[in-house]
């Protein structure tokens, strides 16, 4: 959608060169780190406990999607990729899948959104890394053109911690 100018804004972004030819990342980031969290039935969480316990399960991804290495490569990992995390929650709940992979906060908000709270939880194993993430806009947006004042804006709400704040009410909500 991006691409297409379909889309103007998008959000949770990891600055890739391949995206630069059709997106504009505004700066600063407003996150400096991404978990990918594994998401299993609840009571299940124990079992994921370290990387080589994804060997034996069919793992939710979603198309076009990157995680980490060496996830996004390792063939020993049986990876299903569907077009939303949504369709991967839901079939985790109807087990089609064993677990889903995605962004923590992400997950978190489709759990809380749409009607799955109290049945999954995050496996004890997950990835944590300092990575910058952004909010991008398409080149074929009508905003393009208003980069320099969503560069602006961003810096300050990250400067005066407004982003964090965000972030953290709507985590205590889901806690």
């Amino acid at each position: 959608m991006m691409e297409l100018g379909k889309g103007d804004i998008i959000t949770g972004l990891l600055r890739r060169p391949e995206r630069e030819e059709y997106m504009l990342y505004v700066e600063p980031p407003y996150k400096t780190s991404s978990t990918k969290a594994f998401y299993v039935p609840k009571g299940q969480k124990n079992r994921i406990l370290k990387y080589e316990d994804l060997f034996n399960l069919n793992i939710g991804t979603t198309i076009g999607s990157r995680y980490f290495e060496p996830f996004d490569s390792d063939s020993r990992i049986l990876k299903y990729p569907i077009a939303t995390d949504l369709q991967n929650l839901r079939k985790v709940e109807k087990n089609r899948l064993d677990a889903l992979i995605g962004t923590g906060t992400h997950i978190d908000y489709l759990i809380l959104s749409e009607g799955f709270y109290g049945k999954f939880e995050k496996a004890v194993f997950k990835y944590d890394r300092q990575i910058n993430v952004h909010m991008a806009i398409s080149k074929k947006s009508p905003y393009a053109d208003e980069l320099p004042l969503f560069n602006k804006t961003m810096e300050q709400l990250v400067a005066e911690g407004t982003i964090d704040k965000i972030i953290d009410t709507f985590l205590k909500k889901l806690n």
